[in-house]
């Protein structure tokens, strides 16, 4: 990736002021192209700056990418030249006449070789010089991000994170190791696009070090990988944690079940001892009721790589090793003297929600239990109202064939959707966990699940309204069940 400096005079140019300030003024659909002096080493995707010159106001006044190989085109001048375009993509385009551009006497300051008031347009520079362009045209752009105004700036949000550039800025910051750059060319990283690239690195055993550079940043070693934001201050955070890796003071912790990874995370030292396996295993799973659970019955295996793989460490626990933790909530009973009941755990912020049916006593109770999220401000709540002995028989005929669904389904409900669900009809019961809108628990949760929320906001009409849709959802189970035995 090269930097390309394109001169531009609005006195003599085609390409007037006023094009210029429409141009911010249009700036999401503006492009235009311009012609290149060099142009056997332009290429597409190059960076390109365009400099004012011939006023009294001189500096680079737009940035951006080419975006085409050059083309030969009819001369702009009308002297019958042989001429070459390529087309501009502006990330940035400063006003002219404003006292933010980055003047040609600076310019001239750190690159005193290069004609910053004259020559052709279109000229490359050498690839230590882009760099160093491009980093002094991001600290000007940082030193003066408050006095920009709408009236004087014009700038794409993704100007700071181009993945172009910012491969040219890993280049140098991994000067010193040994790197491979790959593109969607490259077997395995089809996943990239065409601007995006991937940085890896390998230790003296053969472990990869991943670096992707696309939307967003990358970083993957020993089969951990964690993600940042494209800005230049999460760039700086991906640098730090490379160099930590490079230099063992970060190691890749990863948690196997039955030999599946699990989960993972970071570690500043070896894990040696399983109070310390047990410690980074809560750290990783954050207390989640259902993956503490299934840690707790078939174990774990933590382990830790480091690039310098003698400081790696394994430590197993066996099943039941790793503690359960003590629950202060009250065991909700489930025997099935109730005509049907539907249960609801919230397996990662542990909220739970209970609708059942007392024959006995013709009520549809409800109970709700908050859990520990943030983002659930609701109250631990009670409601019981009196229902009809015809809703409650057809509530009970629906109940009994979402369990006869469950257990007729071919797939076993292993994925996890957010909450464990138990229904009981009589003594039947099923637990699963399942997906919410697919078949049979999208007609389980259009009728179970809309009964849960009509109750913890009462609202009588949408009640009868939902009871006089089980028929439908009903005939749908019945369908489902003979479709799936």
């Amino acid at each position: 990736m090269n930097a390309v400096v394109l001169m531009w005079n609005p006195e003599i140019s085609s390409f007037k002021m006023d094009d210029f300030l429409n141009g911010m003024k249009n700036f999401d659909h503006f492009g235009l192209n311009w012609s290149v002096w060099e142009h056997k080493k332009v290429h597409q995707y190059d960076r390109f700056f365009m400099v004012r010159v011939g006023g009294d106001n001189t500096g680079i006044v737009m940035s951006g990418l080419i975006m085409s190989d050059p083309y030969k085109g009819k001369d702009w001048s009308g002297k019958g030249r042989e001429v070459y375009y390529v087309d501009l993509r502006p990330s940035v385009m400063v006003n002219p006449d404003s006292d933010l551009l980055m003047t040609t006497e600076e310019l001239s300051a750190h690159f005193p070789a290069f004609d910053w008031i004259g020559g052709h347009s279109g000229r490359v520079l050498s690839e230590e010089d882009s760099i160093k362009l491009m980093n002094l045209w991001e600290l000007h752009q940082d030193e003066h991000l408050d006095e920009f105004k709408n009236s004087l700036l014009a700038q794409r949000d993704d100007d700071d994170i181009d993945p172009i550039y910012k491969l040219y800025c890993m280049k140098a910051f991994l000067k010193d190791y040994a790197f491979e750059v790959h593109t969607n060319a490259d077997e395995g990283y089809d996943y990239l696009d065409d601007v995006s690239y991937c940085l890896t690195l390998n230790n003296a055993d053969g472990e990869e070090l991943f670096i992707d550079l696309e939307g967003e940043f990358t970083l993957s070693y020993g089969g951990w990988h964690t993600h940042y934001f494209a800005s230049n201050s999460e760039f700086e955070c991906l640098k730090e944690d490379i160099i930590s890796i490079l230099t063992n003071k970060l190691g890749a912790v990863t948690l196997l079940v039955n030999g599946k990874l699990f989960g993972s995370s970071t570690t500043p030292s070896p894990i040696t001892n399983k109070e310390q396996a047990i410690e980074k295993v809560r750290d990783v799973i954050d207390n989640t009721r259902e993956f503490v659970r299934k840690v707790h019955r078939k174990g774990v295996e933590v382990s830790c790589k480091f690039w310098d793989r003698k400081l790696d460490s394994v430590v197993v626990l066996a099943p039941e090793e790793f503690p359960l933790p003590k629950s202060n909530k009250k065991p909700i009973d489930l025997r099935p003297h109730y005509a049907f009941a539907y249960y609801m755990e919230g397996a990662m912020f542990q909220n739970r929600s209970l609708l059942y049916y007392n024959r006995k006593e013709k009520t549809l109770h409800y109970l709700y239990e908050a859990g520990i999220s943030y983002m659930d401000d609701r109250k631990d709540m009670e409601r019981t109202v009196t229902i009809s002995d015809e809703n409650a028989k057809a509530l009970e005929r629906c109940f009994g064939l979402m369990v006869d669904a469950v257990n007729a389904d071919k797939n076993h409900w292993d994925v996890l959707d957010g909450y464990e669900c138990v229904l009981i009809c009589g003594r039947r019961r099923v637990r699963f966990d399942g997906p919410i809108f697919e078949p049979p628990f999208g007609y389980i949760n259009d009728i179970a699940g809309h009964l849960l929320e009509i109750m913890e906001d009462w609202n009588q009409a949408e009640f009868e309204k939902t009871l006089k849709s089980v028929p439908n959802i009903t005939d749908k189970l019945e369908r489902y069940i003979a479709e799936n035995k």
